[in-house]
C-alpha cells in the first residue's frame, strides 16, 4: 500500500517526457555537435523535466486513495482497511513519511468534498497522518 517517490522514475511519462531529449543531447555531443545545439538540448531537457515533475505534483495531490465518513470524520477507509481516530500515541506531524494521496468526503449526489491529505508514520504500517487545513491528526488501523 505505500510506495515510494521513487516510482516516477519508471513511469511512461517519464520515459516520454525526459529520455528522448537526453538521448538528443548525448548524440548531439557526440557528433561534435555545435554550442548552440547542445544548449538547445539542455533548455529542451530541463523544460520537459520541470513540465513532467509538475505533471507528477497535480497527480500526486489529486490521487483519491481512500474515503472519510463520520460526524468529526471519526472514521477513514482506504483500499478497504479502516482507520479511526487515535489521540493515545507517540506520534506527532514530525513522524510523518511518505505521501500517499488524499480521502474524502462523498455526499449524498456522489460527489467528492473537502480532500484530506494522507502520509504513512515512519517505522509503522498501523498509522497514518492525515492533515486537513492546518489540522492533523494520527489514525490507526483497525483489525
Amino acid at each position: 500500500m505505500f510506495s515510494s517517490g521513487f516510482t516516477f522514475l519508471f513511469s511512461p511519462l517519464f520515459a516520454v517526457l525526459v529520455v528522448p531529449p537526453i538521448i538528443l543531447f548525448i548524440k548531439g555531443v557526440k557528433a561534435g555537435g555545435n554550442r548552440r545545439r547542445v544548449a538547445i538540448c539542455i533548455a529542451v531537457s530541463i523544460a520537459c523535466i520541470i513540465l513532467a515533475a509538475g505533471i507528477k505534483f497535480v497527480y500526486d495531490i489529486n490521487h483519491v486513495i481512500g474515503t472519510y465518513s463520520g460526524y468529526e470524520s471519526d472514521e477513514i477507509v482506504i483500499d478497504g482497511v479502516t482507520y479511526v481516530e487515535d489521540y493515545a500515541n507517540d506520534y506527532s506531524a514530525s513522524d510523518k513519511g511518505h505521501y500517499l494521496g488524499s480521502v474524502v468526503y462523498i455526499d449524498q449526489d456522489n460527489q467528492q468534498k473537502d480532500p484530506k491529505f494522507v502520509w504513512d508514520v515512519k517505522g509503522t504500517d498501523e498509522y497514518i497522518y492525515v492533515l486537513f487545513a492546518y489540522d492533523g491528526t494520527i489514525y490507526k488501523r483497525v483489525d
